[in-house]
């Protein structure tokens, strides 16, 4: 160990001394920015320098050189904390002979998410190509994998270098994010935006950062096709407009009279979109956007939807995609992968040349719907393709690649006589998965039911795996010990297996998703399964309610609702609320009393009005304060239903000194760590539910 100098030790005391003075935090602040600023430089040369040498080692993502096996093949070898699921199910890649070879780089929609291994747009390519090409071979080697984020993918790159590829094809940007990447300079700049009370001015500059970013990562990957003779393809990413439901609630950092504003004018949003007041709706949109600034989603995704109703395909897709962008400046939530407009923009500007083509499948996508928005047709969720969409963006990128290959570029064929057959029951496991995927999102019922109908339309004996996977989901016990658990490993599909129970998964607490849940069981009761939905029930209650005894609704089984909340969950020794409803799930047996006793505190003065209400009845009202207070409130039970009951508290509005809030979260941001820019409506430290009778 390095010893610790006199010098150092002085140098250290006087430091202390200078920050105890009145203007000490400033100037600790300040050496702080500085020596940051000092290691963002240095860390930039150490990326570059450790990117070079990455680019000469003997492995490509998780295939490793095998020597012994022929000089240039790799065999696939998965370190301790790589996935296999998450890359092709290739075990070898072998040597380039004399043919054409493309290397496709991509995130989870390069990899043919729900559908790999049976279809994948790497296989399509392929299959497309050798239909044109019969006088030389031509390979497609498969690199996409699930959840690479833009700096293992400039890695992956330069490693792929030694595939001594003809072309390159580039299938990502829904993963890019400038959250991912913030400097400390940056975190610096947000506070600046955070202590002047303008989130928006924080929004802007992030999407600068992001635009620099992505910028940046494709000048070097063009300097590498030119480099090293290879022509480039990038595909722009859509997004799923029409049937995704954006994850932002409130705007962020606004004052109490501002947001009191803003909910007060949501509320009446969706009264008058319930009587088909749509004129108000979109007026009511434009004033919701006039008090966040266009921070948040809401006015954005309601001015779109009016806009849709009357025709406008223009303003409805512009609000739409304003909406998904709202996610872009999203400090201390997680949201879904998507790919924002600054990136689209940044892909469709590039210089098309003899070893340049971008296809922009946004576009693509909007011909071959005849001026229609994205929707479900297109999407299984929010960026994922259907069978149908990889068909159509594939055949569209095979032409790209084809005009860099061989010159002139041909004409397109019609999409179906590009050869690629899909089973339908490997079609029906995506859609099943889909509807998984959407409920651990909070997507809505109908697109459930949806995804599960369809799964059923294209292969009924699919029921069986869906009653596993029901019974699995409700019981107590960890995925891995449940019965279930062996049946649904029986399935052939790999993909099934991989996603329904990845393997961080299999010892987490579960969560009691109502949503998937009763999407599930209507579909199996409109079927006429009705025996498979009366078990499923029954087990459910004898899991999760007790006749007698009591239960704790601050477990994460009942107090989240999909793994889109487990994400955000804080570390607390308390349940914490960012709204004015707190949901729980109560699973009900039978009994004639029902209790509940609460520890709980709201961020408001004395005497504030707080509700229980169980099945959207009031059982009681009562007075919550800063400090914390018991509450015990007994009803009847008639209110209930056997099995699934939501359970909410209704918090009042808290009171906050905006700009001492403003500074707190600055200093938070100035420290590097992400903060939530909304308001703590309320803490709840205990919630049981007592049984008797």
């Amino acid at each position: 160990m390095k010893k610790i100098t006199g010098q150092v030790i002085e140098a250290s005391q006087r430091i202390a001394e200078a920050s105890d003075s009145a203007n000490g935090y400033k100037i600790m602040m300040q050496l702080r920015t500085f020596l940051w600023e000092r290691l963002e430089d240095g860390s930039k040369v150490s990326r570059q320098n450790a990117t070079e040498v990455c680019g000469k080692k003997k492995k490509i993502g998780i295939w490793v050189a095998k020597e012994e096996a022929g000089e240039g093949t790799y065999v696939r070898q998965a370190g301790p904390f790589e996935n296999f699921g998450d890359w092709a199910n290739v075990r070898e890649i072998k040597p380039k002979r004399t043919g054409r070879r493309i290397v496709l780089l991509g995130e989870s929609v390069g990899r043919g998410f729900y559908y790999d291994p049976y279809l994948s747009p790497a296989k399509y390519l392929q299959t497309m190509l050798r239909r044109d090409v019969t006088d030389e071979e031509v390979e497609v080697i498969d690199l996409a994998r699930s959840n690479i984020l833009m700096e293992q993918l400039k890695g992956l790159a330069l490693a792929a270098l030694d595939l001594k590829p003809d072309v390159v094809v580039l299938m990502a940007g829904n993963n890019w994010s400038p959250l991912l990447s913030l400097g400390p300079s940056d975190f610096v700049e947000a506070a600046r935006c955070v202590r002047d009370g303008k989130w928006e001015s924080a929004a802007k500059y992030l999407e600068d950062v992001l635009r620099r970013t992505v910028d940046v990562f494709l000048d070097e990957l063009e300097e590498l096709s030119i480099k090293y003779k290879f022509g480039l393809v990038i595909a722009i990413p859509e997004f799923n407009l029409l049937d995704w439901e954006t994850e932002f609630r409130f705007p962020p950092l606004v004052s109490r009279e501002s947001l009191v504003d803003w909910i007060a004018l949501r509320a009446e949003a969706i009264v008058a979109v319930a009587n088909g007041d749509f004129a108000r709706a979109e007026k009511i949109g434009f004033e919701l956007l006039k008090i966040d600034k266009g921070t948040a989603s809401v006015g954005y995704k309601l001015i779109g939807e009016c806009r849709l109703r009357v025709g406008d395909l223009v303003l409805a897709r512009a609000n739409l995609e304003a909406a998904r962008d709202c996610a872009i400046s999203r400090f201390g939530g997680f949201d879904s992968p998507r790919c924002f407009a600054v990136v689209q923009r940044a892909m469709r500007t590039r210089k098309r040349s003899s070893w340049l083509e971008v296809v922009d499948i946004p576009e693509l996508f909007k011909g071959y719907l005849n001026g229609g928005l994205p929707d479900r047709r297109m999407f299984l969720d929010y960026c994922h393709f259907t069978a149908e969409a990889m068909s159509v963006a594939m055949e569209a990128v095979s032409n790209r690649v084809f005009g860099l290959l061989y010159g002139p570029k041909r004409v397109v064929p019609a999409v179906e006589g590009h050869g690629v057959q899909l089973d339908r029951k490997a079609e029906a496991e995506a859609h099943f998965l889909a509807a998984v995927h959407n409920g651990n999102w909070g997507q809505s019922p109908e697109l459930i039911r949806y995804h599960i109908g369809k799964a059923l339309d294209l292969h009924p004996s699919l029921v069986e795996l869906i009653r596993a996977f029901f019974l699995v989901s409700v019981r107590r016990a960890p995925t891995a010990l449940c019965n279930e658990f062996d049946k649904i490993c029986d399935c052939e599909n790999p993909t099934v297996i991989h996603f329904l129970f990845h393997p961080a998964q299999l010892q987490e607490e579960k969560i009691l998703n109502r949503t998937l849940l009763e999407g599930m069981a209507d579909e199996l009761r409109r079927r006429g399964f009705l025996d498979m939905e009366a078990s499923g029930w029954k087990l459910l209650t004898k899991e999760h309610a007790m006749q007698n005894g009591e239960v704790n609704l601050l477990k994460g089984s009942y107090s989240m609702h999909s793994n889109m909340e487990r994400l955000e969950g804080e570390r607390l020794a308390y349940y914490r609320s960012y709204c004015e409803r707190s949901s729980f799930t109560l699973v009900f047996a039978g009994s004639r009393k029902v209790r509940f006793e609460l520890v709980l505190r709201s961020r408001m003065g004395d005497s504030e009005a707080a509700a229980v209400v169980v099945n959207d009845v009031v059982v009681e009202r009562f007075s919550v304060a800063k400090t914390w207070i018991r509450k015990e409130i007994e009803f009847s039970a008639d209110i209930l239903k056997l099995g699934l009951n939501s359970v909410d508290v209704l918090w009042p509005m808290p009171c906050w000194d905006f700009e001492a809030w403003c500074e707190e979260l600055g200093g938070h941001l100035e420290a590097g760590r992400a903060v939530t820019l909304a308001p703590v409506f309320g803490e709840i430290q205990g919630f049981r539910v007592i049984y008797s009778g």
